[in-house]
Formats: C-alpha cells, sequence, structure tokens
C-alpha cells in the first residue's frame, strides 16, 4: 500500500478500507452460515428483534458513509462505520453460537473442575465470598458489566480522537478472537460450573450473581435441546472456556492506551473484570487463564494484519483544498 487512497474499496455509495471490508464479508459469512442451520437443522430466532438490530446498523453505517464520502468528517465516519460493522458481526455471530445447539459433544467441564481443584478453587466459595462482602461485590458487578459500555467509549473516543489504527486493532481482536472462541468450544464445549453447583437460598438472594445456578440448569436444558428462539435477551451467553469476559477486559485495557488519558481508568477497571466473572460470570478459574492466552493469539494475529496493512493507511488524509468554480 503506497497511500491511504489505494487501501480504499470504493463506490458512489460506498467506501471501505481493507479492514473494514474483511470485518463485512466476515459478518456476511457468518450470516451465510445462520442462513444454512437454520435451513438444515431448524431453529428460529427473534425476527423483529434482530431485524431493529441490523437496520440500526445500517442506518449508523449509512451516516458513517455520509460523513466519509461526504468530506465531511472523516473522524466521525470511522467511527460510525465501525460501530455499524460491529453491531453487525457481533449480533451474527451470537446468532450463530446458540444456533450450533444442540451439540452431541461431552463437555469437558469435568477435567477443567480437576484443575480448577488443584488450583485451589471453587467456584461456591467464590460466590459465597461475594455474598459476605456486599461492598466488593457490587463493585465487581458494575465492573463484569461495563465490557460493552467500554467498548463504545473506545470506538466513539479512537474514532473522533483519528486514533484509527487503534480502532482497527479494537475491530479486529474482537472479531478474530470471536471466531477463534467459536470455533473452539463447538470442539470442546463447556458449561461452566453454575451447571454443576447449586447455591444455597441465603447465598444467592445475597450475591445475586448474573450467571448463577438457574441459569445453569436452563444452559443444560438448551444444551440437550437448542434454544426455544435465539434471541438478544441471551446476554449472559453459552462459553465458559475461554473465559470471553476476560479476553474483552485485556482488549479493552490494550486498546485505552490508544488514549493516554483514559488507559489508567481502564486498566484499573478491567483488573476488577477479573475477580467479578468469577463471582458473576459463572466460571471456572481455569477459563480466565484461557481467556487472556485467547487474547495474546489474537493479538500476534492482529498485528500482523495491521503491520500489512502499511503505516501509509494509517497516516491523516491530507486536506482538501476545494476552489470556487469558475463563473461560465
Amino acid at each position: 500500500m503506497h497511500s491511504s487512497l489505494e487501501t480504499m474499496t470504493s463506490r458512489k455509495w460506498f467506501v471501505l478500507d481493507k479492514v473494514e471490508t474483511f470485518v463485512l464479508r466476515m459478518a456476511l459469512v457468518v450470516m451465510a452460515l445462520n442462513a444454512g442451520l437454520m435451513a438444515f437443522r431448524g431453529g428460529s430466532i427473534d425476527v423483529q428483534a434482530y431485524s431493529t438490530l441490523f437496520f440500526a446498523a445500517f442506518a449508523v453505517g449509512a451516516l458513517g458513509q455520509f460523513y466519509r464520502i461526504s468530506g465531511r468528517s472523516n473522524a466521525i465516519g470511522d467511527a460510525l462505520t465501525c460501530t455499524a460493522l460491529m453491531i453487525l458481526f457481533s449480533n451474527s455471530a451470537l446468532v450463530f453460537n446458540f444456533l450450533l445447539l444442540p451439540l452431541a459433544t461431552q463437555s469437558i467441564d469435568p477435567l477443567l473442575m480437576q484443575w480448577d481443584a488443584m488450583l485451589g478453587y471453587s467456584w461456591p466459595d467464590m460466590v459465597a465470598f461475594a455474598a459476605a462482602h456486599p461492598t466488593i461485590n457490587e463493585i465487581a458487578r458494575y465492573a463484569y458489566m461495563s465490557t460493552m459500555p467500554q467498548i463504545t467509549v473506545l470506538v466513539v473516543l479512537l474514532g473522533l480522537m483519528g486514533r484509527k489504527i487503534w480502532l482497527h486493532r479494537l475491530l479486529l481482536l474482537i472479531v478474530t478472537t470471536t471466531i477463534i472462541l467459536i470455533s473452539f468450544w463447538a470442539i470442546f464445549p463447556t458449561h461452566g460450573p453454575s451447571a454443576f453447583y447449586t447455591l444455597s437460598d441465603e447465598v444467592t438472594a445475597a450475591a445475586r450473581p448474573i450467571v448463577g445456578s438457574q441459569y445453569g440448569v436452563r444452559l443444560l436444558e438448551m444444551m440437550k435441546t437448542g434454544p426455544e428462539m435465539v434471541t438478544p435477551a441471551h446476554v449472559e451467553g453459552l462459553i465458559g472456556f475461554p473465559s470471553y469476559h476476560t479476553t474483552l477486559a485485556f482488549i479493552c485495557a490494550y486498546c485505552a492506551f490508544g488514549i493516554r488519558r483514559l488507559f489508567p481508568a481502564f486498566l484499573l477497571l478491567n483488573a476488577i473484570i477479573l475477580p467479578g466473572t468469577l463471582m458473576h460470570g459463572g466460571h471456572h478459574l481455569v477459563d480466565l487463564f484461557a481467556g487472556a492466552a485467547l487474547f495474546v493469539v489474537g493479538l500476534i494475529a492482529v498485528n500482523k494484519v495491521i503491520a500489512s496493512n502499511g503505516s501509509a493507511a494509517y497516516r491523516p488524509a491530507p486536506k482538501s483544498t476545494a476552489t470556487a468554480p469558475e463563473p461560465a
């Protein structure tokens, strides 16, 4: 790539660079897989809810393209375009994950519980600790729920500040790690400890875990029969190992480095997410180590893609000097 213009795939009605084109293609591939799974395996999705989300993605993307093509603001165009792609890919991937159910493969949870025992970790004990320390529990809860707001803040600020290389790192890290995560889980499924332990009513009432024993029961049922309907309300997710909350915590902290003033706060917040994942995410301890490893693998792959894109692709575009047309 010798210039930023050479990295653009342009039409009269849209302009996408190489990274954005790749993410769009991945989203379309996942959507095609979803259609195939529904045709051959059955299953239903909340059409109205997902239509609303995809329409929102289209509207945000169209607005981003307007800002980009009109030349009004490349920064706003970048932020809106990447937001649209994030909505499109993440929701398509979520649908794909649930449409893979039911799975015939046995879960690897017994092995993970053995590893946890070797490390001296017990999920019921961790939730009981949370129940006994309400202040710590609430801080961990809100930190655990902050992942999506963090990603939103990063996309907006990285885009508006013109940190396009960091914006692309964020986008590619989420896409790459999601693909690896679902592929691994489809071969080695896990349910998490919430499916195997029953918390006492007292502990459940005090800790109010986001993913508790009740969800573990529903999860086991879905693994056997599949969900009645795939809906965006399935915010708890399916995958235990690796812990994707851990992966996203590392991604958010890493990409916040592109905004130096934001980095210390994000580093602290995402450090709190790690114990919050154990208290509220229904995870094995080893899930967190695997989540960190997934981040490292994704980062190596993404940095290679960024390097192949060339530094010229991330140089600020020269400002155009418009001249008034001469009178006829």
